[in-house]
């Protein structure tokens, strides 16, 4: 897909949502999205988009927000993982331990997929923490849209 063919879709998803109230806001990672997420009730950000565990710029990783009448009614996170020919299961091992270093409180599952993804190279994107703010749920159509236009923001 071009460009310009994500340009003009991300052009109709914004469409579609103004036409229903609501606008988008894209941010850069730091302290302030973490607690823009806190104030509509997620009640954590995961170490791997943590402003606090990672160094991101402007170019690795963003925040996108749903607002309706300039609230914050949905959020999420994306960064790029630039891991060119390096193994995608050791990397992600070495970086997943570290953020989520075994507590004694809880087990973690580890599953081989070293097979599965020995192919990925380049540039990895990784999306997490979606929240919906109590309240807001229920439109898939909203949703749907909100997310297909993350998908296109966060491959140009």
């Amino acid at each position: 897909m071009t460009e310009l063919m994500h340009a003009r879709l991300a052009a109709e998803c914004l469409k579609v949502l103004d036409q229903s109230g609501y606008d988008v806001e894209q941010c850069i990672i730091d302290a302030k999205c973490e607690e823009r997420m806190r104030a509509m009730g997620k009640p954590y950000v995961t170490p791997s988009l943590s402003p606090t565990m990672n160094d991101f710029t402007a170019q690795s990783a963003f925040w996108l927000f749903l607002q309706l009448d300039g609230l914050d009614v949905a959020g999420v996170g994306v960064k790029y993982q630039d891991v060119a020919k390096e193994n995608v299961a050791e990397f992600w091992e070495r970086t997943i331990s570290r953020q989520y270093p075994p507590s004694g409180k809880s087990t973690t599952v580890s599953v081989d997929i070293k097979d599965a993804i020995s192919e990925f190279a380049g540039r990895l994107i990784y999306m997490g923490d979606l929240y919906v703010r109590d309240g807001q749920r229920g439109s898939r159509n909203t949703l749907t849209i909100f997310v297909r236009l993350l998908h296109l923001f966060a491959a140009m």
